[in-house]
């Protein structure tokens, strides 16, 4: 009889073992769709059964854990890509957006308003004592001044938004740290007597794929299972501990600019990459950059056109006034002076004040191709080409470096989904074969049934 109970016994294992098998299956079959998901697979082995007439005799099968199928190179790789990904989608909008807020070409933009105002100049050279070519010219050097506040106030309402994004960024940054914490002390309990939580771990996984877009991240895990994330150089989650990241303001910036530093101490987050990294660079370097491209611009405009126009004579044959308010040097502030704004008779066109004369206006209609030594000896023509130049460029390299990017991180992404994804063709097949093992111990139960059956009545 005991070897018919070991058979039994054997039997009943291997019930249970596949019943198991096929609830694994079943699972990755449920999370097909389920992001971030690794396909499982019950590790199971020969069961060791005991010596019986001369013989070791087999006791079935045991399982021995649910095990994921996860390539750590891969992983990797891939958030390294979607760090570098994450900063250049940044890049590429912010750029798409300097170059939108430019306008070039169209007849709204900067480049369209300076066109007309020269063009105004050129048409009052050609009709010196005419006044309503004066007022045409006022209009347009209006609308030059206005399309200087609306760039200049686009560019610092682009600075706000990024602001803004960098605290929300600092927020998620925290929060994402904060559940991987969790994380890290669920997957310590569970994984005490030595057994994989592979669901709680695909989770954590997860996260770490998220938090790699916001900035670069390495990370260790410990003998425990639990994981250490590094940032920037320090532990933002170490095992069941972290540190997190606040945002303070920068008295020393008049716009009131918020900074990343970590909450235990004064020193700035300092990043390489990410989407975190690429809004502060765009914040407080690349579009101040442009900002002070265009108020050198408008320094030069101002400072050139007055040093001429105040020489010249108006129709009413005085001389000494300025075309644009002599303190509003930047692109925010650059306006019209009050005078020649609510009197365009004002507006000089004749240099020594006799009829017909056009020598001022002949002159500061060639400004736009004289050198000015406010914009290192180029002229304001030049020093605008030269601005919306670098700005293609620039807008051109972010856009196809993303680009680049994506394919990059989608090429990862396939290569890890090689590994980890879940094949319904795989696991159907598998799970035949799980179901007719199962049916298989099932069947074999009937048959020991059958013979205990036997050997009980042939004692009777």
């Amino acid at each position: 009889m005991s070897s018919i109970n070991g058979a039994l016994d054997a039997a009943k294992s291997a019930l249970l073992t596949h019943q198991m098998a096929i609830s694994t299956t079943g699972h990755n079959i449920s999370n097909v769709n389920t992001e971030g998901y690794s396909r499982q697979r019950l590790l199971i082995e020969p069961r060791l059964g005991q010596e019986y007439m001369g013989n070791r005799l087999g006791a079935g099968v045991i399982p021995l854990e649910v095990s994921r199928y996860r390539n750590e190179f891969y992983d990797y790789e891939y958030r390294r890509e979607a760090s570098a990904e994450g900063e250049w989608g940044v890049n590429a909008d912010q750029m798409s957006m300097v170059e939108a807020i430019f306008g070039d070409p169209s007849d709204s933009a900067l480049s369209t308003a300076f066109n007309d105002f020269w063009n105004a100049w050129s048409d009052l050279a050609n009709y010196p004592e005419d006044l309503a070519m004066r007022q045409v010219l006022v209009e347009r050097a209006d609308t030059l001044c206005q399309s200087f506040h609306g760039v200049a106030g686009d560019l610092q309402q682009m600075r706000f938004d990024l602001n803004e994004e960098v605290e929300l960024d600092t927020s998620e940054i925290n929060r994402l740290a904060g559940e991987i914490q969790i994380l890290n002390q669920k997957i310590f309990t569970a994984e005490v007597g030595g057994v994989e939580a592979p669901d709680l771990r695909d989770t954590r996984d997860r996260l770490l794929d998220e938090l790699a877009g916001f900035a670069d991240i390495t990370w260790e895990e410990s003998a425990s299972g639990t994981f250490r994330v590094y940032l920037s150089g320090r532990a933002l989650v170490d095992g069941q501990h972290r540190l997190s990241l606040e945002n303070y303001r920068d008295v020393s910036d008049e716009t009131v600019i918020s900074g990343v530093r970590w909450t235990d101490s004064d020193y700035d987050l300092q990043l390489e990459s990410g989407s975190l990294a690429a809004k502060l660079t765009m914040r407080d370097e690349v579009i101040p950059s442009y900002q002070e491209d265009l108020n050198d611009l408008a320094n030069a405009l101002v400072t050139q056109v007055n040093a001429l126009h105040s020489d010249g004579y108006n129709l009413n044959g005085t001389t000494g006034l300025n075309f644009f308010s002599g303190g509003m040097l930047t692109a925010e502030t650059i306006t019209l002076d009050r005078l020649i704004e609510n009197n365009p008779d004002l507006v000089a066109a004749s240099e020594d004040g006799g009829e017909g004369n056009a020598d001022i206006a002949n002159a500061i209609s060639e400004l736009r191709d004289t050198p000015s030594g406010i914009l290192g000896g180029a002229s304001i023509e030049e020093a605008y080409s030269r601005i919306y130049s670098r700005l293609g460029s620039e807008t051109s390299t972010a856009s196809t470096t993303y680009e680049s990017q994506q394919d990059f991180v989608q090429e990862m992404e396939n290569r890890r989904q090689s590994v980890m994804g879940v094949n319904l063709d795989e696991e159907m097949t598998l799970l035949l074969q799980q179901q007719q093992a199962f049916q298989a111990a099932s069947r074999m139960v009937t048959v020991i049934d059958e013979l205990i059956q036997t050997v009980i009545g042939l004692g009777m």
